[in-house]
This record gives structure tokens, sequence and C-alpha cells, in this order.
């Protein structure tokens, strides 16, 4: 029964962290060819992160039980804001690399093509 409660607290602080970062609880909807799942990832998160933690730290009263749930609940959020501005970085410096490489070819091949046609 402590689990339900821990992911139940959970989903609900996933829920609130969501409200927060958007300034609105967002309802899932369909765009033109993405579902978008609005608070309900959130909730998920928050509440499989509230679930994980409890199972791990087994707290022995209903205070510890809902303090333990509300942290990893909200922790669930930052969790996956890190995980998302890791993905983001990977992603922009493999950009900045194929950029600066592009620019290094041409750089390299412009001078000798100017010292041929003089």
């Amino acid at each position: 029964m402590e689990y339900l409660y821990a992911f139940l607290i959970g989903c609900g602080m996933g829920i609130l962290t969501h409200a927060k970062r958007n300034g609105k609880v967002v309802k899932p909807h369909n765009k033109k060819r993405v579902f978008e799942y609005g608070f309900l990832l959130d909730m998920m998160f928050g509440g499989v992160a509230s679930l994980a933690f409890v199972t791990i730290t087994t707290p022995s009263t209903m205070g510890q039980l809902l303090l333990t749930a509300v942290l990893a609940g909200y922790g669930g959020e930052a969790l996956v804001a890190k995980l998302e501005a890791a993905r983001l970085r990977t992603l922009l410096d493999g950009h900045v690399q194929d950029v600066q490489q592009q620019l290094r070819n041409e750089f390299s091949t412009s001078p000798q093509s100017e010292k041929k046609t003089s």
C-alpha cells in the first residue's frame, strides 16, 4: 500500500513541476504528426522516480514516506531536465564539430584554388 501512496504522491509532484515549468497544466493533444503528452509524461516521471526512491530507502513511518515521495517526485523532474540538457549539449557539440570541419575544409581548399588561377 505504501508503494501506491508513493506513486500517487510522485504523480502529484510531477504535475506540480509541469505546471511550474510551463506556467499551466498542458493537456495531452495531437499535433499534425506528433502526439504531445502534456502533463502525463511529467506525472509518470514523478511517479516512477518516487516509487523507485521509496523502494530503495524503505521509509518506516507515514511521515517519512510522504517526505521521501515528495522529494523524489520533485527530483525526478530535475533528473529529466538534466538528461534533456545533456542530450541537447551532445547534439549541439556534434553540430558545432561538423560545422568547424566543413569550414576547415573550405578554407584549406580556397587558397590552393586561388594560387592555381594566378
